[in-house]
């Protein structure tokens, strides 16, 4: 990736797909593991990240993890799964927003965040409140949790928002609580 071997010093990045049907087929952009691996090891003081590919696994998450510990904001829709996240909570210490849609996802990736101040998530069956339920716990600032579209978590809005209250939260004001159904 081109821009792995010119920016080392980038801090902040947007890939996605950019679609156009030309009337046979879609084109644009994909990115690979090794295209983002790459990435991951020669901008690593990469500090917001946002990607949205399909095409990518829990190795690309990894090498994000293990090489850009200063990312602060992160925002990931590809079918990451706990091992993926898992290296996330691990590897980002300074890691305070993140952002997961259509990710494979459960309550053991959920379990190894901590201190994050806002969390979404979008389109997934797999996190429970038990999940949820220790997130705020180990991210006594959380302060924003947004729920879209996540099947195991509709009708819990109220719960979620009296934990993250009971929580150290409520000496940052009222937390905001989204919740969707599908």
């Amino acid at each position: 990736m081109a821009i792995a071997q010119h920016c080392p010093l980038l801090e902040t990045l947007y890939l996605g797909y950019d679609q156009e049907y030309t009337g046979d087929r879609y084109h644009g952009w994909f990115f690979s593991d090794a295209s983002i691996t790459e990435l991951a090891s020669r901008c690593a003081r990469l500090r917001r990240f946002e990607l949205h590919s399909e095409h990518i696994t829990d190795a690309s998450i990894i090498a994000l993890a293990r090489n850009c510990r200063d990312l602060r904001e992160l925002k990931l829709q590809c079918p990451m799964t706990d091992a993926g996240l898992e290296a996330i909570g691990q590897g980002c210490p300074l890691l305070h927003s993140l952002e997961l849609k259509e990710s494979r996802v459960g309550d053991a990736g959920i379990r190894a965040l901590s201190g994050l101040f806002s969390f979404k998530l979008d389109k997934n069956s797999l996190v429970t409140m038990a999940g949820i339920t220790e997130l705020i716990r180990r991210s006594p600032n959380l302060r924003r949790l947004n729920t879209h579209r996540c099947r195991q978590l509709i009708g819990f809005r109220d719960r979620i928002s009296d934990l993250m209250d009971s929580n150290r939260n409520k000496r940052l004001g009222q937390a905001e609580v989204i919740t969707t159904i599908p």
